[in-house]
């Protein structure tokens, strides 16, 4: 029998909704199969300069407020997933690099 587990490797960026309900799966495998996985968390700054990747990506889509409306339609196919109706409207994130940056450190302690 093979003692090594599974590896998944994971890759994420903190402001992605997609990867945050998509984290109830891993919680699920690691539940299930416990020792037999081993989940390695990748910070990927997808959002790292988010004037450039909403602003300028969502400019011709109603901008911040129109990725906002997408987040919570998407979201509404994830019923443990609670979203403010402001996100991506009142506070707009400037980077996700930061947040990345302090997880890794918490990682390497």
């Amino acid at each position: 029998m093979n003692d090594k587990p599974i590896v998944i490797d994971h890759f994420s960026d903190v402001l992605c909704v997609w990867a945050y309900a998509a984290q109830i799966r891993l919680d699920e495998l690691q539940r299930e199969f416990g020792h037999q996985v081993q989940i390695n968390y990748h910070f990927v700054p997808i959002f790292a300069v988010v004037e450039q990747r909403i602003g300028e990506g969502w400019k011709d889509k109603g901008g911040y407020a129109g990725f906002g409306k997408h987040v919570l339609e998407v979201c509404q196919q994830f019923p443990h997933v609670e979203i403010s109706a402001q996100v991506w409207c009142d506070e707009i994130p400037k980077s996700s690099a930061n947040a990345h940056l302090f997880l890794k450190a918490v990682q390497l302690l």
